[in-house]
């Protein structure tokens, strides 16, 4: 056994405008189950002007064992790489909804 969860369940959650995270999908092994888009007013298509393309944000905890943040390499600057996956982390007042 190397240490990987077999199962992995992982809730999808989109913050809503009253400040609410909500629960819209799931992500397993055997696939994303999503909701569909409600925008504003309860419109299944966006608003003029807002595209329909968007980008998924993911978000984590720093909660070791599961995950844990590790700086850079001092020297090289360089993330260690060889058991994690590399990941971009947003400055504390980017995060808040």
């Amino acid at each position: 056994m190397d240490g990987s969860l077999k199962y992995v369940e992982l809730q999808v959650l989109n913050l809503n405008n009253k400040g609410v995270w909500e629960k819209i999908g799931v992500w397993t092994d055997t696939g994303l189950d999503i909701k569909d888009i409600v925008w504003p007013g309860g419109s299944p298509v966006p608003p003029p002007g807002v595209p329909e393309k968007f980008n998924l944000k993911v978000t984590f905890l720093d909660e070791p064992p599961f995950v844990n943040v590790v700086p850079p390499d001092n020297e090289t600057g360089e993330c260690e790489t060889s058991r994690s996956v590399r990941c971009r982390i947003a400055p504390e007042h980017k995060l808040v909804g």
